[in-house]
């Protein structure tokens, strides 16, 4: 483990904390229809003034050098994609399986279903014949957009049909906001993370603890040797751990945001170090927008210091839930 280095942080300017003004401010605004290649895609593609801006770059060691894909090549090509889904007979409702790793078909093959009306499926590269197989005999679709299983910890896998109106992880906010997002096609290697985040002027990523960890012990001064523009960094799975975040704060020059959900609901808890502090060991407090508490036994909340059994309010939606509960009700 890296040693730390040895200045007093008591001096340092607290962060501010609009945390509860955010959260009494917000309301939702859920729009009657709504498509998620419409708002991540071709409002950017069909824009003169946004279709040639940046939507991905793909590196990776069998590249001779980065290729970038701007929203207007994107477009091209999820509706090449889709035309071709529909020759295959692909309609509105239908399940699509996608099993790709981190490029930029990755993002062609979501845009050409979800414009389609049809469910993406996303399944992991690392599962075998039998879970792909219950995955997708299990996947029939009530409605919209992404049906994304669980781990099947406790049971077998349960799906959650995501609605085009939930917005989700790393790809489709950061196309939603016309961001360009990088794509490596390799395996992760903790000297190689930093040369991308130089390479590619990376300001705001997401990275694992074990990720962290692994970079920290690679190269405990990594400002030394790279140039990094980080901004904010975001982190989930586990605890992150003190040291990892004071290296983070100290070598890096931002906190990281932890962050707590569930496949179901997707983030419903976290961190945001510009808008509210962050501390080590705390996965943060319930976005804006969200109703998150810790429930005893008999359903009331505990107080503080206590252990309880996480509860969201149903304001988060779930359609496939809401599908078989509907399916219960006429059979009864």
């Amino acid at each position: 483990m890296p040693s730390m280095p040895s200045h007093a942080h008591d001096n340092r300017a607290a962060p501010p904390d609009h945390y509860d003004a955010l959260y009494g401010a917000f309301r939702w605004e859920v729009p009657a229809r709504f498509n998620m290649a419409q708002v991540c895609l071709h409002r950017w593609a069909d824009d003169p003034d946004q279709s040639q801006a940046l939507a991905v770059i793909e590196d990776g060691p069998t590249l001779t050098r980065p290729r970038r894909y701007r929203y207007a090549d994107l477009a091209a090509e999820a509706n090449r994609l889709s035309n071709a889904l529909r020759l295959l007979g692909v309609q509105r409702g239908d399940r699509v399986a996608i099993v790709l790793p981190q490029r930029v078909e990755t993002a062609v093959a979501y845009m050409a279903v979800l414009q389609m009306g049809a469910v993406a499926v996303p399944l992991s590269q690392l599962f075998g014949p039998e879970a792909l197989e219950y995955r997708l005999l299990d996947s029939a679709a009530d409605d919209p957009a992404v049906l994304i299983y669980t781990s099947g910890t406790i049971g077998n896998p349960k799906g959650a049909l995501m609605p085009h109106r939930a917005l989700m992880d790393a790809l489709l906010p950061t196309l939603y906001f016309g961001r360009p997002i990088v794509a490596w096609r390799g395996r992760f290697d903790p000297l190689e993370a930093f040369a991308l985040l130089q390479r590619h002027r990376v300001t705001h990523t997401f990275l694992f603890p074990t990720a962290l960890k692994a970079m920290m012990k690679a190269k405990p001064r990594p400002r030394r040797r790279w140039r990094l523009r980080l901004q904010a960094i975001m982190s989930a799975g586990e605890a992150v751990g003190d040291a990892v975040f004071a290296w983070c704060r100290d070598e890096l020059g931002v906190a990281v945001n932890e962050m707590f959900g569930q496949t179901e609901i997707n983030y419903v808890v976290g961190n945001c170090a510009r808008l509210w502090p962050a501390r080590p060991g705390s996965m943060g407090r319930a976005y804006p927008g969200h109703r998150v508490a810790l429930l005893d036994d008999a359903g009331q909340p505990v107080p503080p210091g206590t252990v309880g059994e996480v509860a969201v309010h149903r304001r988060v939606l779930r359609l496939r839930e809401a599908a078989r509960a509907r399916e219960r009700a006429a059979a009864a």
